[in-house]
């Protein structure tokens, strides 16, 4: 890059001041006449101006008094974009290739000045949807709002998902009034904090359809519809003060799922007859392998080795594996299953309507979880069903086999301290002190 441009200095002859420089693009020293009295300061400027800027070598300012410019070389101005031959003897070959970098670097302003133009007629429109309210005019309703809001949020996004915040907010809206206007929201923080603490879903109800019991929304859930609330109305230009709403923390979620549950070997025998296809499949290989609900899906014949005995889990397209690849081992009893469904489809639990892998994840571990409550109920199975019973029964059902929570913990992809917190024995306090002593060495 070399040092940069110094201002150039002038030098009195006579009763004229001059500058002798290094032309940038003729590259020789070249006099410049500057005049006199309070010309010479006006001319020194615009030389200066012109010197130091190189974007202004090849195109000067208009302002540039003319005395300067025509000392400048008008020729050299109009090499700008011109494909003057490197042999030329107008200017040096750098000097050529200086043009032609600064006519690029031109080019590219140009076109962010475009961008800019763009985003500033834009801008209004943004901002407007941002909140800034600059429109004249009443602002929209809540229901306006939240239609126009919702419209442009759902996307691409998994349907059942979409349901769910369009039932929240629905409630929402009905609840404050649909044809109130979106600012109304503004300053009324503890009615919304209290209406997400009030909120209660049914529990049980009468022959005539009608609730007679209702229960608190489940941490998780109170935490989902808050965001989507918040999310909405900040979008729409209401100007919150979050700390105001009532929040929930991880610890709340965790405490309120209650402890980790598994099905004895009688029970998910019982619960895999009762599943119709393809869940009862899915179900016995979460039982025998312990595979997460997202990892059931990932499972092509790819992964396999030719006899079905060893499994290298690995990323499906776009479904991806929480804990990353692991090796397992296939017990002889489920792989003629696995080996039965690789012949029909290379994809080994796609989605049933198309044969392909899943689009959601989370859309799988729903309708999993929906086949696995009406199997239990139709089985007469109190324990609370969701869809990693299956991986939690194989955990259990390995302890109780006496394998070593290291290995429990290599397979299901945990720590061997999880495992033991969560799958041992929850009686093993209260074992008589005896115990010690058959066991204590001498």
């Amino acid at each position: 890059m070399g040092r940069p441009r110094q201002a150039i200095t002038p030098i009195l002859e006579g009763k004229l001041w001059v500058a002798r420089v290094r032309h940038p693009v003729l590259n020789r020293i070249v006099r410049f006449s500057l005049g006199d009295g309070n010309q010479m300061q006006a001319n020194l400027d615009a030389l200066n101006e012109i010197f130091l800027n190189e974007f202004n070598w090849f195109s000067p300012p208009k302002k540039t008094p003319e005395f300067i410019l025509k000392q400048w070389q008008p020729e050299v101005v109009k090499l700008k974009g011109q494909n003057v031959s490197k042999g030329s003897k107008k200017v040096s070959g750098s000097a050529v290739e200086l043009a032609r970098v600064i006519a690029e670097r031109d080019a590219f302003k140009l076109k962010v000045d475009e961008l800019l133009a763009v985003i500033s007629g834009l801008q209004k429109e943004v901002e407007h949807w941002r909140g800034k309210k600059l429109q004249k005019g009443p602002r929209p309703t809540l229901k306006a709002a939240y239609e126009r809001w919702f419209e442009a949020w759902k996307g691409r996004r998994d349907g059942d998902h979409v349901k769910n915040v369009q039932y929240d907010l629905d409630k929402f809206v009905e609840k404050f009034g649909e044809n109130e206007s979106i600012d109304s929201l503004e300053g009324k923080e503890p009615e919304i904090d209290s209406w997400l603490k009030n909120l209660k879903v049914p529990v049980e109800k009468d022959a005539n359809g009608n609730v007679i019991n209702w229960r608190p929304v489940s941490a998780s859930r109170l935490r989902h519809i808050r965001l989507y609330v918040i999310k909405m109305l900040s979008e729409s230009g209401v100007v919150l003060n979050r700390k105001q709403i009532v929040r929930v923390s991880k610890e709340e979620i965790r405490k309120g799922r209650g402890r980790i549950r598994w099905l004895t070997k009688e029970h998910a025998e019982l619960l895999a007859k009762k599943l119709s296809a393809p869940w009862a499949d899915i179900f016995r290989v979460q039982v025998a392998i312990g595979l997460r609900p997202e990892e059931c899906i990932t499972l092509h014949v790819d992964n396999f080795n030719e006899s079905f005995s060893k499994l290298t889990l690995a990323p499906l397209d776009h479904l991806t594996l929480k804990t990353g690849s692991r090796t397992i081992p296939v017990p002889s009893e489920i792989r003629p299953l696995l080996q039965l469904r690789a012949r029909t489809n290379n994809i080994i639990f796609p989605e049933p309507e198309t044969s392909k892998a899943w689009r959601s994840a989370r859309n799988f571990s729903r309708r999993f979880n929906h086949a696995l409550v009406t199997a239990a109920a139709s089985a007469g199975i109190k324990t609370k069903m969701d869809c990693r019973i299956g991986r939690r029964t194989c955990a259990s059902l390995l302890l109780q086999a006496n394998v070593s929570a290291e290995k429990i913990a290599a397979l299901l992809g945990n720590s061997p301290g999880m495992i033991l917190d969560h799958y041992g024995d929850p009686d093993i306090e209260k074992m008589d002190s005896t115990l010690s002593k058959a066991t204590a060495l001498a």
